[in-house]
């Protein structure tokens, strides 16, 4: 059963901090193969819930 996933405002601010440092600190590049990865484990539990519950 696919869930949808609602992001709190802490979350979002947290990951908009925690990208901010990595602009400073990493590559373009190292940066794009994190958020992809991101991207896919967003996907995986949106598809599999019962993985983190």
């Amino acid at each position: 059963m696919a869930l949808e996933i609602f992001w709190t405002e802490t979350a979002k601010t947290g990951l908009q901090r925690v990208l901010e440092y990595l602009e400073e600190n990493w590559t373009e590049k190292e940066i794009f193969k994190l958020e992809e990865k991101l991207k896919i484990v967003i996907q995986i539990i949106i598809l599999n819930p019962e993985f983190v519950s």
